[in-house]
């Protein structure tokens, strides 16, 4: 069984969903601390002068404080401003009509409080959206996983907990974990290659939110996207 560990990040860009894609088992790494200006609960759209952020407010939190501890600060306000500002950015886009649609019903449906739930159910939303069928766990819920403090040992641990033979790691972390090799299991670390589509007239800027590949692509080109990937 292959198994990938992230945090839950709001409306994440690609590379996040390719690594769900090749997992069996994806893990939302929610009790781990929060990180501020990170993108647990920011990432980026496009605009006139390449990217903007969007933010989802959250109340000030401590150092050491986890991410499925962190509530969100009114979220009917960001809402409405969400909503206004992805109107503003891609109505003229292909897809806009599907995809706004889709945005507003998981908006309207739930009125959220942590960070954590939204984050995460924002990426189960697309992963279903796209036809991706995985299992999601929350290390939250994984017994004796507080305990540790060593992130080499809290892997290992989510690992033997569910008898992975197999890790997929984000890209770009191969120099972080280049010393670790898991005592009962493969890792792999995923490389995104090159994705490339048409925004309105602008130069293409990467790394976006999943929602600027949605507005532009079809599903099935986002698929082809969401495949598009080899190891190091």
């Amino acid at each position: 069984m292959k198994i990938a560990v992230m945090q839950p990040y709001i409306f994440p860009y690609i590379g996040y969903f390719q690594m769900v894609s090749a997992s069996d088992v994806f893990v939302f790494y929610d009790n781990v601390d929060y990180i501020q200006r990170g993108y647990i609960n920011r990432n980026n759209l496009l605009s006139s002068d390449g990217k903007r952020y969007f933010t989802v407010p959250v109340n000030k939190s401590s150092l050491g404080t986890k991410i499925n501890e962190v509530v969100i600060s009114d979220y009917d306000k960001w809402k409405i401003k969400f909503l206004r500002q992805i109107r503003f950015t891609y109505s003229k886009a292909p897809f806009f009509d599907d995809i706004y649609e889709v945005l507003e019903k998981f908006l309207e449906n739930k009125k959220y409080d942590k960070i954590s739930d939204f984050s995460s159910e924002s990426v189960i939303l697309i992963c279903n959206y796209v036809g991706m069928r995985n299992q999601f766990l929350f290390s939250s819920e994984i017994e004796g996983l507080n305990e540790i403090n060593d992130k080499v040992e809290k892997l290992e641990h989510i690992l033997n907990t569910y008898k992975a033979n197999e890790i997929i790691l984000p890209p770009g972390s191969k120099e972080l974990y280049k010393y670790w090799e898991p005592i009962k299991a493969k890792k792999r670390t995923l490389k995104s290659l090159e994705i490339n589509y048409k925004q309105f007239n602008f130069q293409f800027v990467e790394n976006l939110s999943i929602i600027d590949v949605l507005m532009f692509n079809e599903v099935e080109k986002v698929q082809s996207f969401i495949e598009k990937v080899n190891y190091q």
